[in-house]
């Protein structure tokens, strides 16, 4: 297997074919997506390949070391005009043993240390999220107000910033 990042529990590696079966079952998984925008709207397999395709920054699969198995993924949107980059991740499989925590970090890392990017930012809605963003020191910049619609209720995204200073 190829090893982009590698970190204790897990790895982040380039996306293969196996890969696009998971992200599909966890895009239609609406437990799984309740607090991403797409959660209302099918996915299909075509509409996944063509949206890794086109993804110009960098799109990551989130491995387990224990078994290889794939737990999920992660993005970075890269504005190299700006030198910032919008983080996106997706944990499909076992969410709440730091995982999510450990890609952000290593991801976080190489942005910085070997990107150079000046800044990092995201949004969302999702408590445990929001609460990962803070243990990592991430600056909480904003919110915007009954800006999600999930579980029959509007929700506010906390808006969050890292500075490479």
């Amino acid at each position: 297997m190829v090893k982009f990042l590698e970190g204790e529990k897990i790895c982040l590696r380039p996306l293969i074919e196996s890969d696009f079966e998971d992200t599909f079952r966890w895009l239609n998984d609406r437990e799984v997506t309740k607090y991403m925008r797409w959660n209302l709207i099918p996915q299909t397999l075509k509409k996944i390949r063509e949206f890794a395709d086109n993804f110009k920054g960098i799109f990551l699969a989130i491995v387990d070391e224990k078994n290889d198995k794939h737990i999920g993924n992660i993005t970075l949107d890269i504005d190299w005009v700006s030198k910032k980059a919008e983080l996106g991740i997706l944990i499909g499989e076992k969410q709440g043993c730091g995982y999510g925590s450990e890609a952000i970090k290593l991801l976080m890392n190489f942005a910085f240390n070997d990107l150079k990017l000046h800044k990092l930012y995201c949004g969302s809605c999702n408590p445990a999220y929001n609460r990962i963003m803070e243990k990592l020191g991430w600056a909480r910049e904003g919110t915007q107000k009954d800006h999600y619609f999930t579980e029959g209720e509007y929700k506010d995204i906390n808006l969050w910033g890292l500075i490479n200073e």
